[in-house]
């Protein structure tokens, strides 16, 4: 039995994702094969956003879970993907929560020597 599979390349690549509500950005490795379900699994891991409550955009496209981000043209430099909070968008809801910084010390540089 043959096969007559053809390789093709794989466009693998960054996804940078920025979250509307608080500024925060991340990157992910991933590549066009990767369904738009799991960026939205690994936002929801590390931005407490539920799956359920996201709104991601990329140019004037709206991603679909069930998609691949080939779909979209996606992982490509210079297409970023913005993820909205539809938890957020109602008018009833609450203020994200204030953010706690952290500054660090820094010390002063010692004095130039005479």
């Amino acid at each position: 039995m043959s096969s007559n599979v053809s390789e093709g390349v794989v466009q693998m690549g960054k996804l940078l994702v920025h979250i509307a509500e608080n500024g925060h950005s991340f990157e992910l490795d991933c590549d066009e094969y990767t369904l738009v379900e799991a960026v939205q699994r690994f936002i929801e891991s590390v931005s407490g956003i539920h799956f359920n409550d996201q709104l991601l955009l990329c140019l004037d496209k709206k991603l679909e879970s069930e998609r691949l981000l080939s779909a979209y043209k996606l992982p490509s430099h210079g297409r970023e993907v913005f993820l909205f909070n539809k938890a957020r968008m109602r008018s009833n809801s609450m203020p994200p929560a204030p953010e706690q910084l952290e500054f660090p010390e820094i010390a002063d540089p010692p004095s130039p020597s005479s």
